[in-house]
């Protein structure tokens, strides 16, 4: 499982307004290395992400036309099972073996 390994340059919170077709997005948090970056979108919710849910985030952050290397999801109890979508639990980010 791959945590937190933020290998980048700017750390950074993203957000977007475009007026034209009436959406906005925010993304909490975004690393950059240089050439691509990660999303790490966090959830503050005390339920399981259902995967409606996560393929809709996955949708609209692909709608923001940037060079895209990973998407994960960090949450208090993590997303339903999602292939190839990377989930961080808060319990992950608590685990010292996991960091080893």
């Amino acid at each position: 499982m791959e945590l937190l390994a933020l290998n980048a340059s700017f750390l950074l919170k993203y957000f977007y307004n475009d007026k034209e077709n009436k959406q906005n997005g925010e993304f909490v948090l975004v690393t950059y290395n240089g050439l691509t970056y990660d999303f790490y979108e966090c959830k503050f919710k005390n339920h399981v992400i259902p995967k409606v849910e996560v393929y809709e985030e996955i949708n609209q952050i692909k709608k923001v036309a940037l060079s895209i290397n990973k998407i994960s999801f960090i949450s208090k109890l993590g997303i339903e099972d999602c292939e190839g979508v990377n989930s961080i639990t808060l319990l992950d980010l608590y685990n010292e073996e996991l960091y080893k």
